[in-house]
This record gives C-alpha cells, sequence and structure tokens, in this order.
C-alpha cells in the first residue's frame, strides 16, 4: 500500500513539474480609487475569424471575474467607468538560443534553433473619462502541449482569474 501511494504521489510530482509555467506581470497605478468605479465593458483588440471562439471565452471569462470583484456590467445606452480591453496572441515559430558552456580554454557559445510556441494574453483596464490605463496585465505561456481547439471556459476563467487577481475588489 505505502509503495503504491508512493508511486502515485511521484506521479503527481512529475506532472506538476511537467505542466507549463505561466508568467504573469501585472501594474496598477497607484493613484487609482477603485471604489469611484461601478460598471465595466469588456473589448477585444484584435477580430477575426481566428480569434471569435477564443474571444467568446474570453469575454465570458473577464465578465465572471470583474463580477467577482464587485463591478457590474454596463446598462445598454450609459457609458461604463472602466473597459477591459484585451488582446490574445499565439506565436508559432523558431528562435534562435545562444548556450555558454565554460570549457578549460574558455567559454564555448552554441547556438540551435528552438521551436516556439507562446499563447499571450495582454489585458488594459482603462478609465473610460480619462482614457488613462488605470490597471494592465499580461500573461505568456508555453502552448506546445495544448490542443487550442480543446480549449474549455471552466480553463479560461481560471487563466484570466490568475492574471486579474492583483486587480483589487471594489469592497
Amino acid at each position: 500500500m505505502i509503495r503504491l501511494l508512493s508511486i502515485i504521489v511521484a506521479t503527481l510530482m512529475l506532472q506538476a513539474c511537467a505542466s507549463p509555467q505561466l508568467h504573469l506581470q501585472a501594474w496598477l497605478d497607484p493613484a487609482v480609487n477603485i471604489e469611484s468605479y461601478q460598471s465595466y465593458e469588456i473589448e477585444a483588440v484584435q477580430d477575426g475569424e481566428q480569434f471569435s471562439r477564443i474571444n467568446g471565452m474570453l469575454e465570458t471569462a473577464f465578465s465572471l471575474a470583474m463580477e467577482q470583484k464587485a463591478f457590474s456590467h454596463h446598462s445598454p445606452g450609459s457609458p461604463a467607468d472602466i473597459k477591459v480591453r484585451f488582446m490574445a496572441h499565439v506565436t508559432h515559430g523558431q528562435e534562435l538560443r545562444e548556450t555558454n558552456i565554460p570549457t578549460p580554454k574558455g567559454i564555448y557559445t552554441r547556438h540551435n534553433m528552438v521551436a516556439v510556441n507562446e499563447g499571450s494574453l495582454l489585458v488594459n483596464i482603462i478609465d473610460s473619462r480619462t482614457n488613462k490605463v488605470i490597471w494592465k496585465g499580461s500573461t505568456i505561456r508555453d502552448i506546445n502541449n495544448l490542443d487550442v481547439s480543446k480549449l474549455t471556459q471552466s480553463r479560461i476563467n481560471e487563466r484570466v482569474s490568475e492574471l486579474i487577481a492583483s486587480f483589487p475588489s471594489r469592497n
């Protein structure tokens, strides 16, 4: 029994190490009073058929995240206090990488090409009255082992929630 439990724990640890790391960055304007904002609207920056499915899922995720932070979706006919503007981007290509290898005779530099498959999400939250960015965040993730066609709404909700975790709630 202990051996089986050890194998399960080792397998889970290996899976956790193998999952691609999520790189998050965020910034909040220190002069902002979040309580002065109540409503939001969401706007995708890029268009196109390739993004229509993902944009729809991202809009749903941002709506859920903003409502959890006590913001309400703006009413038709009235302007929103803040705009959540986002852009998703997928990069497939190659990158030249250098590796410095110390040797007794000096440093040997090895060059090699590696495949790059990254997904990024950039977000600006903008004060609608002043058109100034009050919060911005970005995330980049290696998507080598991700089938974009199999993305689920719950997975996107988790990623968006992680990204805007540093955006303050109204209460």
